[in-house]
């Protein structure tokens, strides 16, 4: 086992210093572990908040050595140990106290997103014809886990605390992703389009070539005839 020193962010509501703490990190710890074992030795008021410990929930983020970063993802033999590892809350957002800030805007901002509407379906069952790729595509905005450390990073919201103006990095991958699913939607139709018109040509050039002459010869007369007259 190794002594690894902490530099843990005590206080409350925006007011508070660094506070030290010795731990022993044995192999395969991970710095949630470590603030655990500090809260449970030696600070058993420290507020962090965590859930899942698994990188699934998003709830115990926080800046590492100056990184935004889980705590839970990551592990201290990825730290420099020599020196004091920092661990402070992040500072986009309102602070409660000691790790744990107020990220209840993100959730005010998620309810001002227009809902998606689809358009109607495309069969008779009330399914949507969309591309496998699109499905994948789409999939991509829906890994967010919402930890907001993207959030975090923003210099909008960090340096020029424009909240009120700007709703982030992590909503507008949500915007993006209903675009991307409006966008699939009028490809899909433009190619059903497409494909029937192509249909139609096919079966047109399907007909036998002594009656695709015969309606040209057809056309020919009728024009000689209107023009004539």
């Amino acid at each position: 086992m190794t002594s690894v020193t902490f530099q843990v962010w005590r206080g409350s509501k925006g007011e508070g210093q660094f506070a030290k703490y010795t731990t022993d990190i044995s192999e395969g710890m991970v710095v949630l572990d470590a603030i655990h074992k500090i809260q449970a030795e030696q600070a058993n008021d420290l507020a962090v908040r965590w859930n899942c410990k698994a990188g699934k929930c998003g709830s115990c983020s926080a800046e590492i050595n100056g990184m935004p970063r889980l705590m839970c993802m990551t592990r201290m033999n990825e730290l420099p140990t020599e020196k004091p590892v920092v661990v402070e809350p992040m500072k986009s957002f309102p602070h409660v106290r000691d790790l744990v800030t107020d990220v209840s805007w993100n959730f005010e901002v998620k309810k001002k997103i227009k809902k998606f509407k689809p358009r109607a379906p495309d069969n008779a069952d009330g399914s949507w014809r969309v591309f496998q790729e699109d499905v994948d595509r789409v999939q991509e905005f829906r890994k967010c886990i919402e930890c907001f450390l993207c959030q975090d990073v923003c210099h909008v919201l960090r340096e020029h605390r424009l909240h009120q103006e700007f709703i982030g990095p992590r909503f507008l991958s949500t915007s993006r992703r209903s675009r991307c699913i409006r966008l699939t939607s009028r490809i899909v139709s433009k190619n059903s389009r497409r494909q029937k018109a192509s249909a139609t040509a096919t079966s047109r050039n399907a007909a036998p070539r002594s009656a695709r002459r015969a309606s040209r010869l057809r056309t020919t007369r009728l024009f000689r005839l209107r023009k004539e007259s």
